[in-house]
């Protein structure tokens, strides 16, 4: 099979079926540049993220629907390649949909640590200062700050009672609330989100494909 770039407009994601198994996708992964690294977010039917699989599993799912004609997979985003042979030509998706709940794709929903979360959910930046951590060194120096005092009663697993804070501001800051030691908040704390609490566990440390946001924003 060889790997083509279509620019402009996407098509269907399947251009050419011609009778062709699944098990016609390839084992060798194409070229990065036109793959970026293969991975490929499904989403349930209620389009809520569930896991991350290979292009291959991706694309198995969506030739098993067309040359089964039961509905187990469609495209949600695809990407500006298509994998084709004589019998098939399919594009390369970013984000499938699971219509068939039978499929078995290994659910992950690794809780993530609390530190994370925290700093996931206030984007790596200091609620007190605005100081933002863009780089893995600079992460180093976030710390997670109790907004009501540990030693005073704060809650330590409450979200609600911890901030992202720099090093600088947390020891600024001491056992004191914010409004005793005259550092307001730049931002109210909140529940982290599904992304937050979970993603870095699914994903794991490389970048995250933009066309994902939408569907991990909740």
């Amino acid at each position: 099979m060889a790997i083509d770039r279509f620019p402009g407009a996407m098509s269907p994601i399947l251009a050419q079926l011609d009778g062709a198994p699944a098990a016609s996708v390839p084992s060798d992964a194409p070229p990065g540049a036109v793959l970026g690294d293969g991975r490929v977010l499904v989403l349930d039917v209620g389009f809520a993220p569930i896991t991350v699989v290979g292009w291959q599993r991706a694309v198995t799912l969506l030739l098993d629907t067309a040359a089964s004609g039961v509905a187990r997979a469609e495209a949600v985003v695809e990407r500006e390649a298509i994998i084709s042979s004589p019998s098939v030509q399919v594009f390369l998706p970013s984000v499938i949909r699971l219509l068939d709940r039978s499929v078995p794709v290994g659910r992950r929903r690794v809780a993530l640590a609390r530190k994370r979360a925290i700093h996931e959910r206030d984007r790596w930046t200091c609620a007190y200062c605005g100081w933002r951590a863009r780089t893995a060194a600079a992460r180093g120096e976030l710390t997670v700050d109790h907004i009501h005092p540990r030693s005073r009663g704060g809650a330590t697993a409450e979200h609600l009672n911890l901030v992202s804070a720099c090093r600088a501001c947390n020891g600024r800051k001491g056992d004191r609330t914010p409004e005793e030691a005259r550092m307001p908040l730049l931002f109210p704390p909140r529940e982290p989100s599904w992304h937050e609490r979970t993603m870095w566990s699914l994903v794991g440390a490389r970048t995250m494909p933009p066309d994902w946001a939408p569907f991990l924003a909740a």
